[in-house]
């Protein structure tokens, strides 16, 4: 893939290919519309500044280096569209991308962030998602996360996501609305104080509600600590499935405690 292109015209700047020096995109040249897949390279930082829109199309962000997407509670950042092709989900995340620090106040993070139909792909990485809107449309027919993490620490924290999450990781997710169910396999994470609604198996997190599915579906190797929760609105509240990995030498030791499950089958 070549250098990325910009290119400013009357409706915005087109992009398009990859990032080799840093970069910001500015309000003033908002908004940003890519005619192509996006790649931000190791090491190098893309910083989304507040009020920026950003139209991913049919395309996708891959995040290699550094993404620092910090709108305020005032000035939002928006996300319209993107891939919703695994693995090149609308903004993915890899291994080499750079993890998030609190202390320190850097690597990866979106922060106040308007994602419509904006899936976000976290693989064996940890960046920061925290205090954005995430709606991917419920479907009767096909999986719809909003969030998928395959391995890694990412803080998500305080989001109101529409569409699910699929976790398979460590990290913590937490003081989140999560509508459309939750998976949790094989992995450790810390869910706590979150609202979570919708349905979920094993493959299907993100369906609509008609579908009559479980909250949130456990399984694998898990060792999750799942606290004070509200899980509400389906067939179950929790389910734990070990499934074909139903040996005395599993370690399927999940903790849950504190917990508020209610209008469930």
């Amino acid at each position: 893939v070549s250098a990325v292109n910009f290119s400013t015209v009357q409706a915005g700047t087109s992009v398009i290919g990859i990032l080799y020096s840093d970069t910001t995109w500015t309000k003033a040249n908002s908004p940003y519309n890519l005619t192509g897949p996006t790649a931000v390279s190791e090491g190098v930082t893309l910083t989304i500044e507040t009020g920026v829109t950003v139209n991913l199309n049919e395309y996708y962000i891959q995040v290699n280096g550094t993404l620092r997407a910090r709108g305020s509670n005032s000035d939002k950042i928006y996300f319209n569209g993107g891939s919703d092709t695994w693995p090149n989900y609308a903004i993915t995340f890899t291994s080499s991308s750079s993890n998030w620090n609190e202390q320190t106040g850097s690597g990866s993070i979106i922060e106040n962030a308007i994602l419509n139909s904006t899936r976000i792909s976290i693989n064996n990485a940890s960046p920061k998602i925290s205090g954005n809107s995430i709606t991917i449309a419920a479907s009767m027919i096909e999986s719809s996360e909003a969030i998928t993490i395959s391995g890694g620490s990412p803080i998500i924290s305080n989001n109101n996501i529409e569409g699910g999450v699929s976790y398979s990781g460590s990290g913590v997710i937490a003081y989140n609305t999560i509508t459309g169910g939750m998976g949790i396999y094989g992995c450790s994470p810390v869910v706590a104080y979150n609202k979570i609604s919708g349905g979920s198996t094993y493959f299907w997190i993100g369906r609509s509600f008609e579908r009559n599915y479980n909250v949130m579906f456990i399984g694998g190797e898990c060792s999750a600590v799942i606290l004070n929760n509200n899980i509400t609105g389906n067939a179950g509240g929790i389910l734990f499935d070990v499934g074909e990995y139903y040996e005395k030498s599993v370690k399927y030791t999940p903790f849950i405690s504190g917990n508020t499950i209610y209008n469930c089958g």
